[in-house]
């Protein structure tokens, strides 16, 4: 049975914990022959008014994926002129892009991006096996392209590979940091490996027991296990060494919503929104909730729309568990046009394991009937 809020596939805002040192980012630049990244511009610079550059051609990302390959913090993204930091990893879809002084400026919901920063999704693992390539060759160090390349491959959903690849990053690294095995346990998760899930976040925890993220990694096991009390113990410490890590929220949303406490998961769903507006599995989380309790107090079709909307909207609509989403609240505002054609979008990539509970709501859809959560 899936997770009702899009834990599996895409997490743009940090369900992989992974954070690169500086070191190792240097490390990572220097084997691809790029400079590391560095914070861009407020907005996309305007292009000079004398001798301006001409544009691409055909434009090279516009449209495309890109995969960032440092954590950053765009110059500015949907909450305006705050800034919100960006882990490695994070997949985003490129809107607009303008060269101006020999630089490439990509727009996105991030912000605004150098393509310095990212590599195309599509191109990915072929860039960095090369690299590995070359840094095996020159005996340089490997460990951060394979922790890399498996944040690519678990973007991508494959996440037998992406287990594969965290593991000879923590096999060629001198001293292995929590962060690796983090990510390991986090794909490990998804494959439904939840025993050795919960030994790398007990690995993770034994190198730092204060890691507000290993405690949180030990609790969605926790959760998954359907051991809530667990969860919930491991949650809370999580948010006591770190109030301000938007995941221990969401993640303890979802126990508070399987243990039938909808109203403590709307706050929690709504706590990690205000510390990181651009959160999409939070906003997929409420979206869903809204759209589909049975509580009147809980039950917003209207805003759950929204939140779906947004969601899939980062998301570049790839993920079926947000088109899910979407097409439930599509039908709880009495749009079963709309329902349905977004539900038989989601059913042509959903995975194999979720495909029978997909159908039925579709076929809710089609009768014209919006789906509830069951109490």
């Amino acid at each position: 049975m899936m997770n009702r809020f899009g834990l599996r596939l895409f997490r743009p805002q940090r369900l992989i914990w992974l954070s690169f040192v500086s070191a190792a980012l240097g490390g990572l630049a220097a084997q691809s022959g790029r400079a590391p990244a560095a914070d861009p511009p407020a907005a996309i610079p305007a292009a000079p008014s004398v001798n301006p550059p001409a544009p691409p051609a055909a434009a090279a990302y516009k449209g495309k994926l890109v995969f960032l390959r440092a954590a950053l913090t765009p110059a500015y993204g949907q909450g305006g002129e705050k800034k919100y930091p960006l882990p490695a990893g994070t997949v985003l879809q490129v809107r607009d892009e303008r060269i101006v002084e020999g630089t490439i400026y990509l727009q996105t919901l991030g912000g605004v991006l150098r393509a310095q920063d990212v590599l195309l999704l599509d191109a990915a693992v072929e860039e960095l096996t090369a690299s590995i390539a070359a840094a095996e060759r020159a005996k340089q160090p490997t460990a951060p392209l394979y922790h890399l390349r498996g944040l690519v491959f678990h973007k991508r959903g494959e996440f037998p590979r992406a287990i594969d690849d965290f593991t000879q990053a923590i096999i060629q690294a001198d001293s292995p940091g929590e962060e690796t095995h983090l990510a390991r346990a986090e794909s490990r998760i998804e494959a439904g490996l939840l025993t050795d899930a919960a030994a790398d976040a007990d690995d993770a925890l034994a190198k730092n027991a204060k890691s507000a993220a290993a405690h949180a990694t030990r609790g969605w096991v926790f959760y998954e296990e359907g051991k809530y009390d667990e969860a919930t113990k491991s949650l809370d410490r999580a948010a006591e060494l770190d109030p301000k890590l938007d995941t221990v929220y969401l993640i303890r949303g979802w126990v508070r919503d399987a243990q039938g406490d909808g109203a403590a998961a709307k706050a929690d769903f709504e706590q990690v929104l205000k510390l990181n507006p651009l959160s999409a599995s939070a906003r997929n989380s409420l979206a869903w909730l809204q759209a589909t309790s049975r509580d009147a107090k809980l039950y917003d079709p209207a805003a759950a729309l929204v939140h779906a909307k947004a969601a899939c909207e980062w998301d570049a609509y790839r993920s079926y568990q947000f088109l899910d989403t979407l097409a439930a609240a599509h039908a709880a505002n009495g749009d079963f046009a709309a329902a349905v054609k977004t539900q038989t979008a989601a059913l042509k990539i959903c995975h194999a394991r979720d495909l029978a509970e997909l159908q039925a709501r579709l076929a809710l859809y089609e009768k014209k009937t919006p789906y509830r959560a069951q109490k």
